[in-house]
């Protein structure tokens, strides 16, 4: 099974696009997100292989680091190639920082990066629909086209999954502070004491 590196949304966020996937699938559209137990999300990475410990340790100190990071929503869009209706946020520096430094430092542990991940492929997205055909492409875009768009909220956590079904590894709220320009700084150490 394939194990994907998922920056969470925060719930009132998330609460939009379940209530999207809801509506697909009541609609017979695609149940896809639903049925697999997702959590709404944007992916930064997808890997065939992980070294679980050692990745844990990677995100988790990612999570002290990172705050939450601002994210608006602002189109709809579709991979042809894979048939995939998603939601896109605008791209940020911080976003961009972000994913680059997450794959630096998660590089040793995974194996088999799919190839849309990489950083000279990678488009940043949260699914909405996986199983779209050319006939169903009009209905669930009508569906979609419903989502109150720009949709603003933060990307809050960050977790490693295995899926489908989705099986949560490990999942950390995004706390850190950064410094003016975007970049982590770590947490001040607390002197004497415990």
């Amino acid at each position: 099974m394939p194990f994907a590196l998922e920056l969470a949304l925060d719930e009132r966020t998330g609460a939009v696009v379940r209530r999207l996937w809801a509506a697909l699938a009541a609609a017979a559209l695609d149940d896809s997100m639903v049925v697999a137990g997702a959590v709404p999300h944007v992916s930064l990475a997808v890997c065939d292989s992980v070294q679980a410990a050692r990745l844990t340790r990677v995100v988790e100190r990612e999570a002290r680091l990172q705050p939450p990071v601002p994210c608006t929503f602002g189109s709809l869009g579709v991979f042809p190639s894979t048939g995939v209706v998603f939601v896109a946020p605008l791209v940020r520096t911080e976003l961009l920082r972000l994913y680059a430094r997450v794959h630096r430092r998660i590089a040793p542990y995974v194996g088999g990066l799919w190839p849309y991940y990489t950083p000279a492929a990678w488009v940043p997205h949260c699914t909405l629909a996986i199983h779209t055909t050319p006939p169903t492409l009009p209905a669930i875009l009508e569906v979609c086209a419903a989502m109150p768009l720009p949709l603003s909220g933060q990307l809050a956590a960050i977790e490693v999954v295995e899926f489908p079904p989705v099986r949560t590894m490990c999942s950390f709220a995004l706390r850190g502070v950064c410094r003016k320009d975007g970049t982590p700084r770590a947490p001040r150490r607390r002197r004497g004491g415990d």
